[in-house]
């Protein structure tokens, strides 16, 4: 940033003061009349308040900050000539700034003319001060910065489209959210954290005994608010300073939000002191657990295995931004993605630790630091070392760093196949833009709970950064969002191919959906098995991944035999509900939907839950044991909605024997899959349970009647393929029913004879019923998957 140069700042003020108040006109390469640059009637001018306060100790620092503030170095964005298009109503409300136009850095002065945030706006209109009497406002308040920094910028297109929306609405969220509505309380210890003038006047204290040494409550005390935590002379300064280990924005927020790392003590409300390089005894009350950054975000290094806390990287310029709007303090979305699949259920972890112990306690704190996820809990995070070598493929989904570098590639018109996480940003077909605003601006990406060094030959990692410490990532909120607004990364519409020359599938674009597409389009298709194998007779198995619900969902990831039909038709009262590709893109026909939802499939099923739009639940909590659809589900099933415990009623419970055997498609779905596993069984390739889930060998071989059968292997390999596809989308049915009911029935139609002649219907009915497969399995399984069983060994059997 260009800075005016202070050398030059008393030549620039003995001017201005010999000048006093005259407006007086510039030289002649910029010349401009005396009327232009006069302040307004009861203004003194900005001229005349920098003359005189540049001259007073406990001043001058406040006339530089202001200076340097970007309420004077607007840039060349807004100038005087903006007047017309009423920017000057922001950049210039008072209309002085162009008496700046001599005292700063001439390279600072747009050739149209000054613009400036000066003084008075915030002080109050200062000519009875100019002449001895007392300025309006000698400290403003958070509505001094409410006269721009408000919702008024959402009416304004340009600046929507040009500048960061996180500029918007500023003080309406802020007065909106927990640190307005906080306690007041003025006693040295809690003022610190309580009122705006504590947190000033103690921002450097560390323990409770450097602020009991001054044992001074604070007078007056007045609420946290913007001066608490800007320096309002250039807000860009925060109320503390960056260190070498922190950025100022971790400081400022760890003031009163207790540094991740710190150390329990032996009280309740305090820290331990430590020499360990933890930050030591603070102010924070330890056992509000749900308040303080040590219980929630501390991941401990030492624990690779386990998820503790939610990462944050402290040197990040962005360090809390990154996921929380810091002005309305509002943690409720946070905590429902915390209770989520991409949150690993990390939040369900902490509560049920905090009941292991009483509220507000030493013990509780302890517990909820302590709890976190495995593998048991949250297998796609904690699973593997997603960030060695031999993962190199997993990182785009199964961290954080990855899913927002993969979805900037993509954004930047990059093939899937050229990613490379061993090489960001390369190739060199990179959108150097894309690629750069995944880095701060110290040029680190915001990554997390991983320890780095810098290594321009590094291999993994963002620009040549070497992790040392394989610390495990959940989705952080930054993965898919650009910024706290809830900006989504927007890769645009996805073409599967995972570097492999595998044959690609085209998904369509869907809106904010585009997001999720990536990740849950399975690693491969169906259409990979050809690409991959050339010898059926000792091949390995082929898995699709898990989660492929997208690649359900466009009916593009089940291996698809040859001759048979698995374009998603219209619906059909027959056939089932399966056009959820349309919601969220104004095409269902039903206004209640296409007038309210715009972000694709995904979005809209699974961010609609009443309980709160990060759960991802396809469900809401309607009432105790009310458990129903969505309500946008119930749009259209309507029979499943509030007030019917829709929710065992549509996907049934295997520990709920009332509602699960022959009741629920979701019971259906599982009975079918369960067929399809004796018949994989029966034809001589057992499901093994876990990977490889296949045994390599011989695919072109399978077992009819006792007698084995030549066969196409790349046939029988898809029917593993499909089995493993569906097991691992436990909504499948849900995504696409008729999509599942034809994978699942032609798969079970090849292995029962090695042809595709309809005969599913006579094989189901012939499967002896077991413990393992009964008889309501059997008839679940034949409910889901024949569409008329009066025209036996027809096309119509199938759906």
């Amino acid at each position: 940033m260009r800075r005016m140069k202070r050398s030059s700042l008393g030549i620039a003020i003995t001017m201005l003061v010999a000048l006093g108040g005259c407006g007086t006109d510039l030289d002649s390469n910029r010349a401009v009349s005396s009327q232009e640059t006069a302040a307004p009637e009861g203004y003194a001018g900005v001229n005349q308040c920098i003359g005189c306060h540049q001259g007073f100790d406990w001043s001058a620092d406040y006339v530089a900050d202001f200076l340097e503030s970007p309420h004077v170095l607007q840039g060349d964005e807004v100038t005087a000539a903006d007047a017309a298009d009423g920017c000057l109503e922001c950049h210039d409300p008072i209309g002085d700034g162009r008496l700046l136009e001599n005292i700063i850095d001439p390279a600072d002065v747009p050739a149209e003319g000054m613009t400036a945030v000066t003084c008075e706006n915030c002080h109050g209109a200062g000519s009875d001060h100019w002449l001895g009497g007392d300025i309006p406002t000698k400290e403003p308040d958070y509505t001094a910065c409410g006269q721009c920094h408000d919702k008024n910028l959402d009416n304004n297109q340009f600046h929507q489209d040009n500048y960061k929306p996180v500029a918007d609405n500023i003080v309406e969220d802020y007065s909106s959210g927990r640190h307005f509505y906080a306690t007041l309380i003025s006693s040295p210890v809690c003022s610190k954290c309580h009122t705006d003038q504590g947190a000033r006047r103690y921002r450097d204290a560390n323990t409770v005994e450097e602020i009991e040494s001054e044992a001074a409550a604070v007078s007056r005390p007045a609420i946290i608010q913007c001066r608490t935590c800007h320096n309002p002379h250039n807000p860009k300064e925060l109320l503390r300073d960056k260190t070498t280990t922190a950025s100022t924005e971790y400081n400022t927020c760890t003031t009163c939000h207790q540094a991740m790392d710190a150390q329990l003590g032996t009280e309740v409300n305090y820290y331990a002191e430590t020499d360990d390089g933890a930050s030591g005894d603070v102010v924070y009350h330890a056992a509000r657990w749900d308040r303080v950054m040590a219980s929630t975000h501390y991941d401990n290094p030492d624990t690779v295995n386990v998820i503790e806390g939610v990462g944050v990287d402290p040197t990040s310029r962005r360090a809390c931004r990154n996921c929380h709007n810091v002005h309305t303090a509002d943690t409720t979305i946070h905590e429902q993605w915390a209770k989520s699949g991409h949150g690993g259920f990390l939040g369900e972890v902490k509560e049920e630790a905090a009941k292991s112990a009483e509220d507000n306690t030493l013990e509780q704190a302890i517990a909820v630091r302590a709890a976190g996820v495995t593998e048991e809990e949250a297998p796609p995070w904690v699973e593997y070392p997603w960030t060695t070598d031999e993962r190199t493929d997993c990182v785009r989904c199964h961290t954080a760093t990855g899913v927002a570098a993969f979805l900037d590639y993509l954004k930047a018109g990059n093939a899937a196949a050229d990613f490379d996480p061993t090489a960001i940003p390369a190739p060199t077909t990179a959108d150097p833009a894309a690629i750069k605003s995944l880095y701060d601006a110290d040029g680190k990406f915001p990554t997390i709970t991983m320890e780095r060094t810098w290594d321009a030959g590094a291999n993994w990692g963002q620009g040549g950064y070497t992790y040392t410490k394989l610390q495990k990532e959940l989705l952080y909120c930054w993965g898919c969002h650009s910024d706290y607004t809830g900006t989504l990364r927007a890769p645009g519409a996805f073409t599967s191919d995972y570097g492999k020359g595998l044959a690609a599938s085209t998904y369509p674009d869907a809106n904010g959906s585009n997001v999720c597409i990536p990740c849950h389009s399975g690693r491969e298709s169906g259409k990979s098995i050809a690409v991959l194998t050339t010898d059926y007779t000792n091949a390995d198995p082929v898995s699709s991944h898990y989660l492929a619900a997208a690649g359900i969902l466009y009916a593009e990831s089940g291996y698809h035999f040859s001759g048979r039909d698995y374009t998603n038709s219209a619906v059909d009262a027959n056939v089932g509900s399966h056009e959820h590709t349309t919601l969220g893109m104004g095409t269902t026909g039903e206004a209640e939907i296409d007038d309210e939802y715009e972000e694709g499939p995904c979005v809209t099923c699974h961010f609609d839950s009443k309980d709160g739009s990060h759960t991802l639940s396809p469900l809401t909590h309607y009432a105790a044991n009310d458990l129903a659809l969505n309500p946008v589900c119930v749009v259209c099933h309507d029979k499943r909605g509030e007030g019917t415990n829709a929710g065992p009623t549509w996907l049934g419970r295997p520990d709920a024997e009332d509602t699960y055997p022959a009741k629920t498609y979701h019971a259906r779905y599982q009975a079918s899959i369960k067929a399809l596993a004796i018949l994989l069984d029966t034809a001589g390739h057992p499901y093994l349970g876990n990977y490889p889930y296949f045994t390599k060998g011989d695919w072109t071989t399978i077992q009819v009647n006792s007698s084995a059968v030549t066969v196409s292997g790349e046939d029988t390999l898809g029917a593993a393929f499909n089995f493993n596809l569906l097991t691992g989308d436990p909504g499948g049915v849900i995504h696409n029913r008729q999509y599942v009911r034809r994978l699942l029935y032609d798969s079970i139609d090849f292995l029962d004879d090695g042809i595709l002649n309809y005969s599913v219907l006579t094989t189901l009915n012939g499967l002896a019923e077991t413990t393992d497969f009964t008889a309501d399995e059997k008839a679940d399984a034949i409910n889901l998957l024949i569409n008329k069983d009066d025209e036996i060994g027809t096309a119509n059997e199938r759906y």
